[in-house]
């Protein structure tokens, strides 16, 4: 009897219904303070430059970087942009954006590609943007060449929950 439950016991210690596969972390890279923090960090960080304004510019800036294995951002390559210095605003605010939890495989952090989208749109445009944001985009807002003071970095209510 004693050797039928010493079995068993030996039996259940090997069986794990779990395969080691199974037990391992996999996720995608994203920045500590979650997707919507980052956001808003930005939308206050990145400044829509007067000159920009004044020359009624506005467009899409794309930016392409790594967060590396220790969730630092490094690499910003613009992929898309309309103004050197809007895109440069950009790249200057994403350096200095809080640090990522990096992309985990297999319980092993990785380097990673991430992308962001950063729309610089003038208030009561006569024009529109080639690709215009939606819902949650980020937008930075400035007036255009009317010469009024600049509103710069603020958060489009739609990249937000709260309704102004």
């Amino acid at each position: 009897m004693q050797a039928k439950l010493l079995f068993f016991i030996l039996l259940l210690s090997f069986h794990n219904p779990v395969s080691a596969q199974e037990k391992k972390t996999n996720r995608e890279a994203e920045c500590c303070v979650g997707e919507y923090s980052f956001k808003e960090f930005l939308s206050k960080t990145i400044k829509y430059p007067l000159s920009a304004q004044e020359d009624n510019l506005q467009g899409q800036v794309v930016i392409d970087f790594i967060v590396d294995q220790n969730g630092n951002l490094k690499d910003f390559i613009p992929v898309k942009q309309f103004n050197k210095q809007c895109t440069e605003y950009a790249i200057k605010a994403l350096k200095a954006s809080p640090t990522w939890l990096p992309k985990m495989e297999n319980d092993k952090p990785v380097a990673s590609k991430q992308s962001v989208i950063i729309y610089f749109k003038l208030r009561g445009a006569d024009t529109q943007i080639d690709i215009e944001p939606k819902d949650g985009d980020i937008i930075i807002w400035g007036y255009g060449s009317t010469k009024e003071k600049a509103l710069t970095g603020e958060a489009h209510p739609s990249a937000t929950s709260k309704k102004q």
